[in-house]
């Protein structure tokens, strides 16, 4: 700014006649003199090292709309110059790096809320498991927890199907496929949080060790020693406020037998076996 209303004041000088056709600018640009002869004209002052009260010609007074002396030194054109291209370049590679910075963050968010496709509903039975999905994508746990010991029920077979419950021989039969799928829909949608797999991994800890009461006060299906919760609408069917393995449930009413079968089914010893 000082720059350029300094080469405004020059060009105004030049305009102001002979008087002030030449001007000596001081080294620390603190007085301005004419090489003619001053007007008599009362002039401001300004004071420098070598003059305490040096007056400035009225030639120099070059006084705009707003009255203003505008002067600089010759000596810190090019600093300022200098200066002001140092400006520029720093703003530009500050800019840089807050692209970067920002960029960079938003393609990880981008990278992270990128969704990843639903497990496949395959199945060895021709068991349709699209109702089950569903329940599941829509939050409904408590439908899906329905669903999911009906499904079981449908892979024992009809005997199953017209008694309305599962033995716990026929848990072996189930294909590792169908167990398979049933469990990574229940992981995908609870974030890992339900499923059998989850409920194996509290089977096996060291305070459980197969243990059915230990077992159930692990996942919340008691909420004290052999003190259950009443089905169905006890249970938690919140993926936020259930505990891990909560869901989905077992009936256990005729023994534990069918629960064990289902922890300890090939499906999951093979998955535990590669994982190891």
């Amino acid at each position: 700014m000082k720059v350029a209303c300094s080469f405004a004041a020059v060009a105004a000088a030049s305009r102001l006649g002979s008087s002030a056709s030449t001007f000596l600018f001081s080294s620390g640009g603190a007085g301005v003199m004419p090489t003619s002869t001053q007007s008599s004209r009362a002039v401001p002052v300004v004071a420098t090292p070598s003059s305490p009260s040096r007056p400035l010609p009225s030639s120099a007074a070059l006084i705009g709309s707003a009255g203003v002396l505008m002067a600089v030194g010759a000596a810190s054109l090019p600093r300022l110059a200098r200066r002001s291209r140092a400006d520029q370049r720093q703003r530009v590679v500050v800019k840089g790096v807050e692209d970067d910075l920002f960029g960079s963050a938003s393609k990880k968010t981008e990278e992270k809320t990128e969704e990843k496709p639903s497990p496949e509903l395959l199945s060895e039975k021709g068991v349709d498991y699209s109702a089950f999905n569903e329940c599941l994508a829509s939050g409904d746990f408590k439908a899906a927890d329905a669903e999911s010991r009906r499904l079981l029920i449908e892979l024992a077979g009809p005997a199953a199907v017209k008694r309305g419950w599962v033995y716990f021989s026929e848990v072996k039969t189930f294909p590792e496929t169908d167990m398979k799928t049933m469990d990574a829909l229940w992981r995908f949608y609870s974030d890992n949080k339900f499923g059998f797999t989850e409920q194996r991994k509290v089977w096996n800890k060291t305070e459980v060790r197969g243990q059915f009461d230990k077992f159930a006060e692990e996942v919340s299906w008691f909420t004290d020693t052999w003190t259950n919760r009443n089905w169905p609408d006890e249970f938690v069917y919140d993926k936020v406020e259930a505990v891990k393995g909560h869901l989905p449930l077992t009936n256990c009413i005729r023994g534990a037998q069918v629960l064990q079968e289902l922890m300890e089914h090939p499906a999951f010893e093979k998955e535990k076996k590669v994982k190891a």
